[in-house]
């Protein structure tokens, strides 16, 4: 069986970019993945939104503190 697994240690990952991260761009990466990939473990960011409806997800509690607005 062919598994996909996150590195160990990595809490948040998928698409990070300057640029606002669409539905459309998190669907495109999802479908990117080959079909021969039975299981798929993968902790996204916050920033990637779910609307692909083939993959299930589990939602973790966690703190996240935003950094991407300027604060001086």
């Amino acid at each position: 069986m062919d598994y996909i697994f996150p590195p160990f240690f990595t809490q948040q990952l998928g698409i990070f970019s300057q640029k606002l991260i669409t539905e459309e761009m998190c669907s495109a990466f999802f479908s990117a993945i080959p079909a021969n990939y039975r299981y798929i473990e993968m902790n996204v960011n916050i920033s990637n939104k779910w609307i692909n409806s083939t993959f299930s997800k589990r939602q973790n509690k966690d703190f996240i503190l935003d950094l991407s607005n300027d604060y001086l």
